[in-house]
């Protein structure tokens, strides 16, 4: 492998040495074992994936459509969740499932599932009205080929059978001699700004990696270079980076072209440019764009943009976004907090992975959420003609996991403690390893203990990650009260001193008052055919669900959010509320409200949750009690009521 110029600061443990527990941890597991490792996954789900490869058809209309992401996006799901549980069957099918893929490969190297390998640029939308109903410019097809690459090359890391690499590479090259031959530039492929086909960076990367070819990285250099271009041609996303002006701002409306889980592909490649090349400027761009979200699309739960598009998110009361942002927001701050070791990441990728991330996966495991709104109910995933598949489903794995290797981590003679979580992660130190093993209870009542086995002659310093949101932090080391000397400041680590060979327990006890939070921005009252509520108030293709809109779910006035530490509270008719509770009461906006919660986790009837409070709510008008879950429990489930569940108070 060709080594990187700048490596992490701080370094995840290998999956293999992870595991979550509690009610994240059943969730992921009960999604693994139906998605990716149950006999159904072999026969059914993979089986519809590989179909897109052995009867191309992504091009048939005239549209460039997406079927050929799937395979890919599972491929890289499945290697790492393999890598987590080590199941040898699933290593054993993936296996079998690249060797069916390579072989419809061509001679020339292209693998992928558009009948013309050369149909790379936008479709023409005169030509799509008469096929899809509507002037579409929809080409993905060097997206598809980024995650069948990436796919291969993952499975190649797992099984070691270099005939995978051999089929990457053979992709790589088709690519590289395509835009040569056609006269084009990535950034000029595809639709939407070129996005989709800028983040085959990251593969690239990989590949160059493992092969040493100088042509894989020229690429992606040259594409970056196109990424900062003095005619200011979209996206440019390099140079709009430095600018700091909203997304959806840098070229008129965002609805057509501000696409933000691929933008955020493209972050994700970039960050890995900067470990190759060392070049500040990928890095700076990564920071520049993470600011730049965190003022203008973080939503009112935690994930980033509006249904897919950056479109000023955090200005609209009316949140929705999909899961597929919510997985690449968590890669962008998993990514930058490595590279970085700031606090900031870790905070924002924490209210990600405990709220919208496990709020997207069903809680039977078998399906997952097209996208997760504020209030009324999600959309539930659907797929063309396929039935089994779906972008958001079949990447949400990889969410998941980022979470397990992100709890804790290493700088080789420093332990940090970032998530709490329950989780047991073995970790490399300095002549030894550490076991890390978390409780549950932090999601309930803020509160954790920690016990560290540190099996090295070398002694080593320990760092616990103080929330932004946790104004008063109480920790004991050993059984002694260490704050009292040492003040926790909200919003980075403290270090716990060094620790030697043995166990040290650490108990914390975090600020987990309740916590009022008002919709920040003026609430405008969208027009009914303003593009925002329309693509808000779209609903599923799915046959269980009503297909009328839901304009009587918007909300049009200043409402108010709860949370408990991290975890953002709902109603919902899972937990027992009414619509009229949820959707016709009057709001706490604007008054001095006094919160206080009961934990009835566990009483009846009770959702299976990370957590449930009978909630009080005592202003000047009198007092009311209500009962709120965790949002990530609220809606994870079908259902055709579009009153299910409400975040706002």
């Amino acid at each position: 492998m060709t080594e990187y110029k700048v490596k992490n600061k701080l370094n995840p443990p290998r999956l293999s040495d992870t595991r979550m527990g509690g009610y994240l941890g059943r969730l992921a597991d009960r999604f693994f074992d139906e998605r990716l490792r149950s006999d159904f996954a072999y026969d059914t789900i993979f089986a519809e994936a590989e179909e897109a490869f052995t009867n191309p058809r992504d091009d048939e209309t005239g549209a460039g459509f997406w079927r050929g992401e799937f395979w890919g996006k599972m491929a890289v799901s499945a290697a790492r969740v393999c890598r987590y549980t080590g199941d040898e069957k699933l290593k054993e099918f993936l296996h079998g499932s690249c060797r069916r893929l390579l072989a419809c490969q061509r001679e020339d190297g292209y693998l992928g599932s558009y009948v013309n390998a050369d149909f790379v640029t936008s479709a023409d939308p005169e030509a799509t009205i008469k096929t899809v109903g509507w002037p579409c410019t929809w080409c993905w097809n060097i997206w598809c080929r980024k995650y069948t690459l990436w796919g291969m090359l993952e499975c190649y890391e797992l099984i070691g059978d270099t005939a995978l690499l051999d089929g990457c590479r053979g992709m790589a090259d088709f690519l590289i001699e395509q835009l040569d031959r056609l006269g084009l530039t990535l950034a000029e492929t595809g639709a939407h700004a070129g996005f989709p086909s800028v983040s085959i960076i990251k593969p690239m990367l990989i590949l160059y990696r493992h092969t040493g070819d100088e042509r894989y990285l020229k690429l992606c250099l040259d594409t970056a270079a196109d990424l900062e271009r003095e005619d200011g041609r979209e996206p440019n996303l390099i140079a709009n980076a430095r600018i700091g002006k909203p997304v959806h701002t840098w070229y008129g409306d965002g609805d057509h072209w501000g696409k933000a889980y691929e933008l955020m592909s493209c972050l994700d490649g970039l960050c890995e440019l900067y470990r190759v090349t060392g070049e500040p400027k990928y890095l700076d761009t990564c920071r520049a764009m993470f600011d730049n979200l965190m003022t203008n699309e973080l939503n009112a739960f935690y994930s980033v943009g509006f249904n897919d598009v950056f479109a000023g998110a955090a200005y609209q009361i009316n949140s929705i976004s999909e899961p597929c942002d919510t997985v690449h927001w968590l890669r962008l701050c998993h990514e930058l907090f490595t590279l970085t070791g700031e606090s900031g990441y870790m905070d924002a990728f924490e209210l990600a992975a405990l709220n919208p991330m496990p709020g997207a996966v069903f809680s039977d495991g078998k399906w997952g959420s097209r996208a997760l709104r504020s209030q009324g109910m999600h959309m539930i995933a659907f797929q063309m003609d396929y039935s089994h598949n779906h972008c958001c489903v079949d990447n949400l794995p990889r969410g998941l996991l980022n979470i397990a290797d992100s709890a804790v981590m290493h700088t080789g003679d420093a332990l940090y403690i970032n998530l709490y979580n329950e989780s047991e992660t073995k970790i490399d130190c300095s002549g030894g390893t550490d076991t890390v093993k978390i409780s549950e209870g932090y999601t309930r009542n803020c509160r954790v203990k920690i016990r560290i086995d540190h099996d090295s002659d070398i002694p080593e310093e320990v760092f616990v990650r103080i929330p932004e949101w946790s104004e008063n932090t109480r920790i004991a080391v050993s059984g002694r009260e260490y704050t009292r000397v040492y003040k926790p400041e909200p919003g980075g680590y403290l270090s716990l001193g060094t620790i030697s060979r043995g166990e040290t327990t650490v108990s914390a006890r975090f600020d987990g008052s309740p916590r009022l939070i008002p919709f920040a921005h003026p609430v405008k009252k969208l027009d009914e055919k303003e593009w925002k509520t329309v693509r808000w108030c779209s609903v599923s293709k799915d046959p269980r669900v009503p297909t009328s809109l839901y304009p009587d779910s918007l909300i049009s006035e200043p409402r108010c959010t709860l949370r408990m530490g991290p975890i953002l509270l709902a109603r919902s008719l899972k937990n027992g509320n009414t619509p009229e509770e949820m959707f016709e009461s009057g709001s706490v906006f604007g008054k001095k409200c006094e919160v206080t919660l009961r934990d009835i986790t566990g009483e009846s009837p009770s959702p299976d949750a990370f957590c449930r409070y009978e909630v009080t709510l005592k202003t000047d008008e009198g007092e009311t009690k209500t009962v709120m879950c965790d949002f990530a429990s609220c809606g994870n489930h079908i259902t055709g009521d579009r009153h299910d569940h409400s975040i706002w108070l």
